[in-house]
């Protein structure tokens, strides 16, 4: 079962700014607002403010996302690929990157990347998205970063669960990583990939319910399986230079990666597993 985290009816109000450059030019980064007292899923608490008229609540699905660091709302004008979005706040446009998701280029070799840039513009295209922060409030290139969600849906979480992004940490903004991770495992549980039919179907479906962490992942061959079973679909592949290097469903070389037995390389049913047995994580 989904957990839900309910935000208080907030007043509106106006967002004080701060100054941040980018690319020669001033631009105005809008502040977050302030969250509420929060509130259990059947009962709507209204805040103190006497002149606030609540309108609407906001309801956060996951418990890993930071209700306390506030949010921001705005329109999402653009679509760069599939973690990066231009979104309109407060008649201003922002570049906003996806916190803890790592999708492929655009103009890159790897076929992932034009689906997921459709993939990302069937989430969010022409829609009012709700931004909220982790940690730091832009990236070396100045794009704001952000988990971002339309109503109940995740979208950082849907894109790895579609699997065409993969979780990646970029510390300090690691707090929902856990969850991410675990949308890993559907998509492998799921196995999708490029060949999919009809591709990518999660996008359409309600946000998975969250993998608590007392709910251990269970191997079924913790070593490496010599075959692949239901659930250990990933390739541990040796290179001719005798470097153990895994692949994960939805990676550019997962496909064409073939699997000798004979030779030393396994199948794994969790990424844990590969890297207790000295493999290490391929590039992409």
């Amino acid at each position: 079962m989904a957990c839900f985290i309910g935000i208080g009816l907030l007043p509106d109000t106006q967002p004080n700014n701060k100054t941040a450059s980018r690319s020669g030019q001033t631009l105005t980064t809008p502040t977050t607002g302030s969250v509420a007292q929060a509130f259990t899923p059947t009962e709507i608490i209204p805040t103190s403010t006497p002149a606030a008229t609540p309108t609407k609540a906001l309801v956060f699905p996951y418990t890993c996302i930071p209700v306390n660091n506030g949010f921001q709302t705005g329109l999402v004008t653009r679509i760069v690929d599939g973690d990066t979005i231009h979104v309109n706040i407060d008649g201003q446009d922002f570049v906003v990157r996806y916190i803890g998701v790592d999708a492929p280029e655009v103009d890159s070799d790897d076929p992932l990347g034009e689906q997921a840039k459709l993939i990302n513009a069937k989430l969010v295209e022409g829609k009012t998205v709700t931004l909220v922060r982790d940690v730091s409030e832009t990236d070396s290139f100045h794009r704001l970063l952000r988990y971002v969600l339309i109503g109940t849906t995740f979208v950082n979480h849907e894109l790895i669960r579609a699997g065409v992004g993969v979780p990646k940490q970029y510390p300090p903004d690691t707090i929902c990583q856990e969850t991410l991770e675990n949308a890993l495992v559907v998509a492998r549980t799921n196995q999708l990939n490029i060949n999919s039919s009809p591709p990518f179907p999660t996008v359409d479906l309600d946000p998975t319910p969250e993998i608590q962490p007392t709910q251990a992942i269970v191997s079924a061959c913790p070593n490496g399986c010599t075959t692949e079973q239901a659930g250990c679909s990933i390739k541990g592949n040796i290179s001719s230079s005798g470097e153990k290097i895994y692949h994960v469903v939805g990676m550019r070389d997962y496909t064409k990666t073939v699997i000798s037995p004979e030779k030393g390389e396994r199948w794994f049913c969790t990424e844990n597993d590969a890297v207790a047995n000295g493999w290490r994580r391929a590039l992409r």
